[in-house]
């Protein structure tokens, strides 16, 4: 898990460190977006997700997650210290001012924001819901029972509903394998590249849903695209059949 500390006892990188980093997260990545002449809406373009994804970032109302803070400093040609912890940009001034120090700040894999405030001890166990084994392209059905509880990850402490499944199949090998555990996240909303849980319709309307675990790429107007990768490809399910969509935001391997 890398940790990035802003604290550094080298003078002169210290006084121009704190140019930004005093800054927010978000402040940084509008300056960095400013400085690089783009627009929110072509930053979204970029990443293919809605807009309002980058006003919250910069508001600090969320977080990119790991893979998307590396695309930024790929996208405005600044360094992931200058992003996380304020490093000095090549055209920055010289100091005027005592550098501030700040907290070390550590990302981890598919952290979220924004932060939730602290849950009762109920909410330390998240339930693990109960799949039957289904076909070759790793469709499942939901049992409708919760199997067991497991410690809840802190990216999904006071999120309503959230819950934990066992991976079956081997269609999203080598991301997940069989047995895996996966945290889900189901109030958040997919972005292009999210692993995701899809659950789908069924005949028969008093039964659980079946389900598989995919790679998100996009919502059409009639469809849902989404990616696999054993075998490799697309797969394609009429909008119409398709009953929710959670995020898939972190796993465990036994």
């Amino acid at each position: 898990m890398p940790t990035y500390n802003v604290n550094s006892n080298v003078g002169d990188t210290l006084g121009r460190m704190n140019l930004h980093s005093g800054m927010s997260l978000g402040n940084r990545i509008k300056q960095a977006r400013l400085r690089a002449k783009l627009t929110q809406q072509q930053v979204a373009d970029h990443f293919g997700i809605a807009r309002v994804s980058v006003t919250q970032w910069e508001s600090e109302r969320a977080r990119p997650d790991p893979r998307k803070l590396i695309g930024l400093t790929e996208l405005f040609g600044v360094t992931i210290g200058y992003l996380l912890q304020g490093d000095p940009l090549p055209d920055d001034p010289e100091p005027v001012a005592k550098p501030v120090e700040q907290p070390p700040i550590i990302i981890r894999p598919a952290e979220m924001s924004p932060l939730v405030p602290a849950p009762d001890m109920s909410d330390q166990r998240l339930p693990v819901l109960g799949v039957g084994r289904g076909g070759d392209d790793g469709r499942f059905a939901f049992n409708g029972e919760t199997v067991e509880y497991v410690a809840r990850p802190p990216n999904l402490v006071g999120v309503k509903h959230a819950y934990a499944i066992y991976v079956v199949g081997e269609s999203m090998v080598p991301r997940y394998r069989p047995g895996e555990l996966v945290w889900v996240n189901p109030n958040k909303p997919a972005d292009r590249y999210d692993d995701v849980v899809v659950q789908l319709h069924t005949n028969d309307p008093d039964a659980p849903p079946e389900g598989l675990i995919k790679e998100f790429r996009a919502w059409t107007p009639e469809k849902l695209h989404l990616w696999q990768y054993n075998p490799q490809g697309e797969v394609v399910f009429e909008r119409k059949l398709v009953k929710r969509v959670h995020v898939i935001v972190g796993s465990l391997r036994y």
